[in-house]
């Protein structure tokens, strides 16, 4: 996730964007995936 207003960032991982990747991927005949997912807010710094 990445701070509209400070560009604070931390990593989250999760297990159901992962398996959507490999599904969606596999429907396709992909294989090796790799993929990069960005989440934009305001962290509760620059929201308070």
């Amino acid at each position: 996730m990445v701070c509209r207003s400070c560009g604070a960032a931390e990593e989250i991982r999760e297990g159901a964007i992962e398996d959507w990747v490999a599904r969606v991927g596999g429907e396709h005949g992909y294989t090796q995936l790799t993929h990069s997912v960005e989440i934009y807010g305001l962290c509760a710094v620059c929201a308070a």
